[in-house]
């Protein structure tokens, strides 16, 4: 059996949306072995991002561990994939939440649905 890829570097290789793709299926590959991946510099677009978070998303579905390093500089990132990217790498939602308003009150005084 080969042994597990750890390190995945695409750096400036020009990859694209369409490459991610196909890459993410590695993410959340069983063999788990995957700790960082490089996509620095690879003319990724929103459309490449949303396809990284559902691998992300997938991975830790898989109960799979997570990536200790992403790097994606270099590539255009909208708000909107940033956002879905945030979600894809953090806590679960319910705990979201919670910190949310946790952090509300702190600066407040007040939980978000205006109530002491």
């Amino acid at each position: 059996r080969p042994p597990n890829i750890a390190v995945i570097n695409l750096s400036f290789a020009n990859v694209g949306s369409s490459g991610v793709e196909m890459l993410s299926e590695i993410i959340y590959a069983k063999s788990g072995g995957l700790r960082t991946i490089d996509l620095s510099f690879c003319s990724l677009r929103e459309a490449g991002i949303l396809a990284l978070c559902r691998a992300f998303r997938k991975r830790k579905k898989c109960g799979l561990p997570s990536l200790q390093g992403i790097l994606l500089s270099g590539n255009y990132i909208s708000y909107k994939a940033a956002k879905e990217l945030g979600q894809a790498l953090s806590m679960t939602p319910e705990k979201r939440v919670v910190k949310r308003r946790h952090v509300h009150r702190e600066m407040t005084g007040n939980d978000e649905d205006g109530g002491g």
